[in-house]
């Protein structure tokens, strides 16, 4: 070695015995300048792997592997700085050398593992892999347990593994993460659920505030009214009479000034220049205007309703993917008419919902029918299910007992209707046959009052409508009138809870080649035969010559006439919802839409002011009673 460096040539591993040998010799003075002379005529010696063994031979596949890689390295650097650079670059480079042989090599042997022969692949019940040859020589030489975690073993729980190559990656760190990502998403979840129901909660007592504000400014009003009139008797009063003597009523100052009459002649020319100069009095004209359009994130939405004790809304829909409220599938869309800007999704079904029936009691419950056979119970402040009703076919329809609020109703596709008391969770209490074959399609609940005297379901089928009177207090027993004036494909039922009127709206048939809508008076008498239902027509409202779609419409009361009622419904193929005049027939206004209409609702909020919704394909289009002229959306909900 010190003779090759003093030579100037590099020390390799590839030096043969030969060259070795003319580096140890002495060199003596006469050969030295034939040496010299024939150095360049000789040809360089070439390393022989048959003639000697290097220190690369003996040495592991895992530690050739890093050498080989080290040298390579340093090699590249030049100078002081590069050499630093090719040693930390040959460390890292060596840790994934380690890792790659590691991956490749036998734990017993370190050498590499083979996809034949006797040191293939093979493992054992506990997962560690070996070369077969070492693993099982293992196993016969030492207590029959892992090299790798001491777990109990034995020759017969070798397993050959039939693989070209085996490299495990680490996915440790990626795992954790995945944990750290599940749970901070189940707490975003939960977060989420509790910002949403504080804003519900936040949503219904300032309703409750609003009410009682209004409540309490309308006991101030009385009140103040109240103490005007005792004044003004005490006023007209005093001196009259010895037991008004000396006792002077409480009034603010200046309060005798305002009640002294004025002269005829300057009253009267005062309300003639007043009159003169104002004109005649005219109420200015009204009609709905576009207030605000809410796009809905959901598909298949069908029918809507309005809980007016919780000022929400009520949309049945279809949630394609999952959300933090729930999973995917049908359920309910709730609005608060107070900040509809932030919806919540309720998920309650399997398949489409059919009708939604909110609680008159307003304890923020509401009924869903659906057509995955069961009549729910859900509630709004939890956004849960409260009762389920498993039931024998397709549910279309349901309802509430105004009189006594815990029975409910269902309306099937096989003509009939479950009675349910909702203090027995297990099954209905009665059945009621309607004796067809088409679903009942709506059902409302009608209170009897004035020339109506008996209460029971008002009930809309494909082929008619029909009542169900009560006949006991337990709700077992109903007598069916079938109205022989109202028959026909009918799509909805309304009734108005404070008169015995109804509306049935039918589709277009042969006899009837366009769309009606029948606003009828019901009345009752007793006979000797029983209880005869009479069904009067008072006025046909007339739409589309075709109705694909079972759409629903709707009666209100006019907002500014209160003993006018206003039929609402929409018109297919005109893509509009006519407002007709209940009294009249005629129709007063078109409210343009971008679908069909399939449902139509209206409802008085919390500020005394009239709105009309109006549900089209994904759509909410609202529409508010206002001034003609007003700005469109002036006044939001």
């Amino acid at each position: 070695a010190a003779a090759a460096a003093a030579a100037g040539g590099p020390l390799r591993a590839g030096l043969n015995l030969a060259t070795l040998r003319s580096l140890l010799q002495p060199e003596t003075p006469g050969a030295a300048s034939g040496s010299d002379a024939g150095a360049a005529d000789r040809p360089e010696p070439q390393a022989s792997p048959h003639l000697h063994g290097s220190s690369e031979d003996f040495q592991s596949p895992k530690r050739r592997a890093v050498a080989t890689a080290a040298v390579a390295t340093a090699g590249a650097g030049a100078g002081a700085g590069a050499a630093a650079a090719g040693a930390n670059a040959a460390a890292a480079s060596a840790e994934d050398v380690d890792e790659l042989a590691e991956a490749r090599t036998c734990p017993i042997c370190f050498d590499l593992w083979s996809n034949s022969g006797r040191h293939r692949i093979a493992s054992l019940k506990c997962g560690h892999l070996f070369g077969q040859s070492c693993i099982e020589k293992w196993l016969k030489s030492s207590t029959e347990r892992c090299p790798q975690c001491n777990a109990k073993a034995k020759k017969s729980d070798i397993r050959l593994l039939y693989a070209k190559a085996v490299q495990a990656e680490d996915r440790s760190e990626l795992e954790a993460a995945l944990r750290d990502l599940h749970e901070e998403r189940a707490a975003r979840e939960k977060a989420e659920k509790a910002t949403a129901r504080a804003i519900l909660d936040y949503q219904l007592l300032k309703s409750d505030y609003e009410r009682l504000l209004a409540a309490s400014a309308d006991t101030g009003l009385q009140r103040h009214r109240s103490d005007e009139t005792d004044g003004r008797r005490s006023h007209y009063s005093f001196g009259e009479g010895p037991a008004s003597a000396g006792k002077w009523p409480f009034r603010p100052p200046g309060h005798y000034h305002q009640q002294q009459p004025q002269s005829t002649a300057s009253s009267g020319s005062s309300v003639a220049g007043a009159a003169g100069a104002a004109g005649p009095a005219v109420a200015p004209q009204e009609e709905f205007v576009l207030s605000k359009t809410l796009k809905m994130t959901q598909t298949n939405c069908r029918v809507i309703s309005y809980d007016g004790r919780n000022e929400a809304l009520l949309v049945s829909a279809q949630q394609l993917n999952r959300t933090p409220f729930g999973p995917a599938g049908f359920g309910v869309v709730k609005l608060s008419t107070l900040d509809v800007g932030h919806p919540q999704y309720i998920s309650l079904h399997t398949a489409a919902v059919r009708d939604i029936k909110p609680s008159p009691e307003g304890g923020g419950s509401f009924l869903t029918a659906s057509q995955d056979k069961t009549l729910k119970l859900s509630s709004m402040q939890t956004n849960s299910v409260i009762l389920s009703y498993p039931l024998p076919v397709q549910a279309w329809s349901c309802a509430w007992d105004a009189t006594s609020p815990s029975y409910v109703y269902c309306g099937l596709a096989n003509n009939s209707i479950m009675v349910f008391d909702i203090r027995n969770t297990a099954t209905h209490v009665h059945e009621i046959k309607g004796g067809k074959s088409v679903p009942f399609v709506s059902l409302q609940y009608l209170r009897g009052q004035r020339d109506l005297r008996v209460s029971g379901l008002v009930a809309g089928s494909l082929c008619g409508v029909a009542i169900f009177s009560e006949d006991g207090p337990t709700r077992t027993s109903f007598q069916n009138h079938w109205l022989p004036v109202l028959e026909g494909s009918c799509m909805s039922v309304t009734a108005m809870q404070d008169s015995h009127q109804i509306m049935a709206s039918f589709r277009a048939s042969t006899q009837q080649p366009r769309t009606r809508h029948a606003v009828v008076d019901l009345t009752s008498e007793q006979r000797a035969d029983g209880l005869r239902i009479n069904a009067n027509i008072t006025q046909t409202c007339l739409g589309d010559t075709t109705q694909p779609l079972l759409s629903r419409s709707t009666m209100i009361v006019h907002p500014s006439k209160p003993d006018e009622l206003l039929v609402c419904a929409g018109l297919e193929s005109r893509k509009v919802t006519r407002v007709w005049s209940a009294n009249s027939g005629a129709g007063i206004q078109d409210l343009p839409a971008k679908a069909p209409v399939q449902d139509v609702v209206g409802f008085r909020s919390a500020a005394h002011e009239d709105f009309l919704v109006s549900l089209q394909g994904a759509e909410l289009l609202l529409y508010k009673w206002q001034p003609v002229g007003a700005a469109a959306g002036a006044a939001a909900i």
